[in-house]
């Protein structure tokens, strides 16, 4: 467990120094030597014993540490190890009244800041040991800093989620920089939001209230205008860090938004507050209020300048995560338009399939022969628009439910032979062959809906791209390991620094005519093979047609045996 400090400040008026040490003349020595300081105090906590230090550590915050390296129940460089341990950020000072160089060089490699041999003759009468107190603590202070503010760039960029940006400030500054934090801003919807946390507990809650309520009931309201505190107005309105040190005679006061809220301040003891303004790309997002309860600790112009930093890292953070949530929401919006529209559209598309037919079907002997040409036209654009409505509704599936897949035994060949009957009107209308060289039943355990989406978009793809009275093929080849279905066409050919690209979400190839699909056909075939742990790539050379390879991996044992019952069943293609 780190049981850490509270870090030294440049305007303290005391240290607290925990001396471990069993011998009376060494400690009267050092109580001495501290003594003599005329700038600060040192308030210090002895010990004889590793293991009363130990309990010590682990109750009280202590802002360095004098260790005597031979003690009743320890002895040697291990007790600094153990220290640095219990305490990372916690200085140390090894000391020994008999001391040898290499006794120093150990302590030192051990994790001691320094090391100091005790002349009881002398020491009690220098101001060697509260020079070396000072510049450890100074040294240890910058230390920590640059180690927080490292520490504070990874964990807030770690995540793009507003909820877990937020929890990620609170667990930074609690309780390395306060004993309370609040987090005030306004969120990507307008709604103004406000999240404390004291101590271990943390609460979330709404600005306008000041109630305190748990994180399962995380909670915002719609504000037209963010009603900050006065005091908050005011740093924000001079867009610098504030440092209000005495809370004494009804200061917290400012502080408040409602009576209540003020007597909850009170109820905390505050004792000093410091503020900063959240600020990015020349917006004001909000602000971070950090607070030290009576008697833990005392906040100075080391804390200033350290919020500001952090407030910087913590106003990117915030706003990259407003950002994104911008983003999320416009992004599900479209899904949702899409899915409707796609919806919305079946019906239609429906009835226009279903009139062309009986067209066909009733009159189509009677028709000359231009008005038969534009019958099979609509029948083909017909077509056409049903697989795109079909890209976009796969499309929005995969987006909301592509990791959780619904699996179920069945026969690839069939899927092939469906997706080849859904193509036949637009290749036979371009005088395309399209034909099939499959071993028999395929028995696998996947999506159907899904398999069948993506081997039919690869063969759209082929039909397209290849000229008219052409051949595509589909064929397979079978391995213990894989099932590798191969579509093959002698179109134009692709070329290589476009073999990874057409695979993008909504690329158009620089030659392909307008309104020839969405450009997501190949990127939802690319996903489904995907979330079925499988891949998809191609080969072609200009000139020299297209190949795309599907591979897909060989159901376990036990969903072989259901698929191949399954597809005992069926008749073979």
């Amino acid at each position: 467990m780190d049981f850490n400090t509270s870090q030294p400040q440049s305007t303290r008026s005391h240290y607290r120094v925990l001396l471990i040490n069993d011998n009376p003349d060494e400690v009267a020595a050092i109580r001495r030597a501290l003594g003599r300081s005329l700038q600060v105090r040192f308030q210090v906590t002895h010990t004889e014993w590793m293991s009363a230090a130990v309990r010590a550590l682990q109750t009280e915050p202590f802002d360095i540490t004098f260790a005597d390296l031979f003690l009743p129940d320890r002895s040697g460089v291990g007790i600094i190890s153990e220290l640095r341990a219990l305490a990372p950020r916690l200085p140390i000072v090894a000391t020994a009244r008999i001391g040898t160089e290499r006794m120093a060089a150990e302590a030192l490699h051990a994790g001691a800041d320094d090391y100091f041999q005790v002349e009881v003759e002398t020491a009690g009468e220098s101001n060697l040991l509260v020079r070396i107190a000072s510049h450890v603590m100074e040294r240890k202070q910058l230390s920590n800093r640059l180690s927080f503010l490292h520490e504070a760039s990874n964990t807030l960029a770690a995540s793009l989620d507003l909820e877990s940006t937020i929890k990620a400030v609170h667990g930074l500054v609690i309780p390395h920089m306060a004993d309370c934090c609040i987090l005030e801003f306004v969120d990507a919807s307008g709604k103004a939001v406000r999240s404390s946390l004291c101590g271990p507990g943390s609460w979330f809650g709404p600005i306008s209230d000041g109630e305190v309520r748990p994180m399962a009931d995380f909670t915002v309201e719609t504000a037209t205008q963010l009603a900050w505190s006065p005091v908050v107005a005011e740093v924000l309105n001079r867009g610098k860090v504030e440092l209000f040190a005495d809370m004494e005679n009804g200061a917290l006061q400012a502080f408040a938004y409602t009576p209540a809220h003020y007597a909850k301040l009170q109820a905390l003891h505050i004792k000093s507050i410091i503020i900063a303004p959240l600020t990015s790309g020349g917006t004001s997002l909000g602000s971070l209020s950090l607070a030290a309860l009576d008697g833990s600790r005392s906040y100075g112009d080391a804390d200033v300048q350290l919020l500001e930093e952090f407030a910087r890292r913590c106003a990117v953070a915030l706003d990259n995560a407003l950002l994104y949530e911008k983003v999320e929401t416009a992004l599900e919006a479209q899904e949702e338009l899409l899915a409707r529209v796609s919806h919305d559209l079946r019906t239609p598309l429906t009835s226009i399939r279903a009139g062309l037919g009986l067209l066909t079907m009733n009159v189509g002997d009677k028709l000359a022969a231009n008005e038969i040409s534009l019958l099979n036209n609509a029948k083909r654009g017909a077509e056409r628009l049903g697989l795109l409505v079909n890209d976009l509704l796969t499309q929005n599936e995969i987006s909301r439910n592509g990791h959780g897949l619904d699996k179920e035994p069945i026969d690839l060949c069939d899927i092939v032979e469906d997706s080849v009957t859904l193509l036949g009107p637009l290749v036979q209308g371009k005088n395309q062959q399209l034909k099939t060289d499959l071993p028999g039943p395929l028995p696998y355990v996947g999506n159907a809906k899904l398999l069948g989406q993506a081997i039919t978009n690869l063969l759209d793809n082929a039909h397209m791209h290849t000229p008219a009275g052409t051949e595509i093929t589909v064929s397979c080849r079978v391995t213990p390991t894989e099932m590798l279905l191969v579509i093959q066409d002698n179109g134009p050919g692709i070329a290589p620094e476009l073999h990874e690209a057409i695979f993008e979400r909504f690329y158009k190839a620089p030659s392909a005519r307008r309104g020839r699909g969405l450009g997501l056909g190949l990127t939802i075939a690319r996903t489904v093979v995907e979330l079925h742990g499988g891949r998809l790539w191609i080969e072609s050379t200009p000139g020299e047609g297209t190949t795309f390879f599907i591979s897909l991996p060989q159901p376990e044992e036990e969903e072989a045996e259901v698929s191949e019952i399954s597809a005992a069943n069926r008749e073979d293609c």
